[in-house]
């Protein structure tokens, strides 16, 4: 639907205004909608074992072996780390 003149210049006047009813309306309806776009942009608590679990992971994918992802940062963890801050970082 396109506004005509007659209705954007009612709508963008000083005297438009909208009833009680709809108004509330209006604010449920954004409240919804900005609580949907919250909770899809938080991200997941992870535990100190997934982190670690998902760098193990990510390390063995890039080449520095860490060994088994099993989220514990032991030695391998560590030299796997080591090599790649070595590696990337100049």
């Amino acid at each position: 639907y396109w506004f005509n003149d007659r209705e954007t210049d009612q709508l963008n006047s000083k005297e438009f205004t909208l009833n009680q009813a709809t108004q509330s309306s209006i604010s449920g309806y954004i409240a919804e909608k900005i609580d949907a776009a919250i909770k899809e942009t938080v991200r997941p608590d992870y535990s100190a074992e997934e982190l670690i679990t998902l760098i193990q992971n990510r390390l063995n994918e890039i080449g520095c072996s860490a060994g088994v992802a099993d989220g514990i940062w032991g030695n391998k963890t560590n030299a796997a780390a080591v090599l790649f801050a070595s590696t990337v970082c100049y």
